[in-house]
């Protein structure tokens, strides 16, 4: 098992890096509404290939620090960690630390 998923990921990785990325238009937006409000942005995410899909998506420089991991927001001490569901797993983000869980960041308000 191992193997193949090591496998699976040489060519997500390869996939990636050949044809882009598309970051969601309304998380982007609100980042960098935040940031110029003075709020510290960080990202948490479960996967391993959160660095390469920033760096290929040119967002890398939108986040102060990035952590992997489910659970990572809760014990790294983040203020407010916001889940977003887009697999239908509000409960488990919740089980794992979510404070707020939303299927996409444009139904965040922020006024700043």
């Amino acid at each position: 098992m191992c193997g193949l998923g090591n496998c699976k990921n040489v060519f997500f990785n390869a996939e990636v890096k050949a044809h882009g990325i598309e970051a969601y238009p309304a998380t982007v937006a609100l980042i960098h509404r935040l940031r110029k409000a003075g709020v510290r942005v960080g990202l948490m995410s479960s996967g391993k290939n959160t660095a390469m899909i920033l760096d290929v998506a040119g967002l890398s420089d939108l986040f102060e620090v990035r952590v992997d991991g489910v659970e990572a927001g809760r014990r790294g001490g983040f203020a407010l960690v916001i889940g977003v569901d887009r697999l239908g797993q509000a409960e488990a983000l919740r089980e794992h630390g979510a404070d707020v869980v939303v299927a996409d960041l444009s139904e965040v308000a922020f006024e700043g």
